[in-house]
């Protein structure tokens, strides 16, 4: 299990640096609708960590709580942005 909670903390990583990336775009273009595609793919990290664990454990993952938690907060943020561009 721990490989699969090391291949968790990788997507966590990568999608915190993607998130950073597109706030610094943001906040120097104001550009809602390439907003929107840098967040298009955050809610595949918590998604991702629960299957994989949970076809490698058979349970969910210590960390499903966060991992819901996290998925909420990306789909929240996507939806906001959606609504400031107009879609």
């Amino acid at each position: 299990m721990a490989d699969v909670l090391e291949d968790c903390r990788g997507i966590y990583v990568v999608m915190r640096d993607d998130l950073s990336n597109a706030l610094s775009d943001f906040k120097s273009t104001h550009d809602y609708k390439k907003l929107g595609g840098d967040l298009i793919y955050v809610p595949r990290a918590p998604t991702y960590c629960e299957d994989w664990y949970k076809e490698a454990a058979g349970t969910e993952s210590p960390l499903a709580k966060e991992d819901k938690l996290f998925l909420q907060l990306a789909l929240i943020a996507i939806a906001f942005t959606n609504m400031a561009k107009g879609t």
